[in-house]
């Protein structure tokens, strides 16, 4: 079946393939799947705890992959084996070091900004891993679930908030114009459908990663095909029809063309309402990345604030 998932891809104009799980190293066929993506000439980017990763595995990987992110939540591996298991961060540390020396072209570490670890200073972590031979660093702040894990997981946004805001003022004092200044990416929606999709391991298409749940089931590659899915499932248009004019905390919000309106994932998560603006100190936040972007495209050799790359 992947073969030919791949292949319907490529007709629809598809240029990356993201290899994602769960663990997609667990599954039997993982890396022909990734050897087949990339023989067929898209960008593939594989998402792994690097936790099976040893050298010869990693020397096949690097050959079929343009990059590979390693998760990896901290310097400290009690922070890091807190989330994700005992003896997890020494094999993912392990995992980044072997792709480096065996040259895969970008090795990227991604950590989840928790309660846990969100008072680590990004650059003690960035230092680490790249010390391991990381070529890139940054971290996500924790999307809700909706479930038992968000009590235990959910930053303190208040104090989070409060560091991000003195690093941006002490960032800024100092900082040249730029001389040549950068485009800033305008979006007036979440990506969901809208030029992503996700593909489930039973052929089952949803509108991306966090909303692989069944009520947003698109249809079944064993039955239809997937231009069919993305051009006319229901709940793929209707999902990707949604504008930040469409969110009603959005529509006036000076931010809304830098933010998009935010994760539509996160928004479904807490209120299972699809149109629902984000939570609150999360808005907060994409307000805070959203100014700093536009700092960027004026000054040079800016940081970036608290190693986060991704408007929640």
């Amino acid at each position: 079946m992947a073969r030919e998932v791949l292949s319907q891809a490529r007709d629809l104009g598809v240029e990356e393939v993201v290899v994602t799980g769960g663990e997609p190293l667990l599954h039997p066929q993982a890396v022909d799947i990734v050897e087949e993506a990339k023989g067929m000439g898209f960008q593939v980017n594989l998402l792994t705890n690097g936790l099976g990763i040893e050298r010869g595995l990693a020397r096949r990987l690097a050959s079929a992959c343009d990059q590979i992110t390693i998760s990896l939540d901290s310097a400290d591996p009690a922070i890091h084996d807190r989330h994700r298991g005992g003896g997890s961060h020494g094999r993912a540390s392990r995992a980044i070091a072997a792709l480096s020396e065996v040259g895969c072209p970008h090795v990227v570490a991604a950590g989840v900004l928790t309660r846990h670890n969100q008072h680590e200073r990004y650059e003690n972590f960035a230092a680490h891993a790249t010390g391991l031979g990381a070529e890139r660093v940054f971290r996500a702040v924790y999307i809700l679930q909706g479930d038992s894990r968000d009590a235990a997981l959910r930053p303190d946004f208040t104090s989070l908030v409060v560091r991000m805001g003195e690093e941006s003022d002490a960032a800024l004092h100092g900082a040249q114009p730029r001389g040549e200044r950068p485009r800033l990416a305008w979006r007036d929606r979440c990506g969901a459908a809208f030029g992503v999709v996700a593909v489930g391991a039973d052929g089952v298409v949803y509108p991306c990663q966090g909303l692989m749940r069944p009520e947003f089931a698109a249809g079944s590659l064993r039955e239809e095909p997937l231009e069919r899915i993305y051009t006319q499932a229901p709940v793929l248009t209707k999902l990707r029809a949604i504008t930040v004019a469409d969110i009603p905390a959005c529509s006036h919000c000076a931010y809304r063309f830098l933010c998009g309106g935010g994760c539509r994932a996160l928004a479904y998560n807490v209120t299972r309402d699809i149109t629902a603006p984000i939570p609150e100190e999360y808005c907060v936040l994409a307000q805070l990345l959203a100014q700093w972007r536009l700092w960027e495209t004026a000054l040079s050799e800016l940081p970036v604030t608290a190693g986060l790359e991704v408007i929640p």
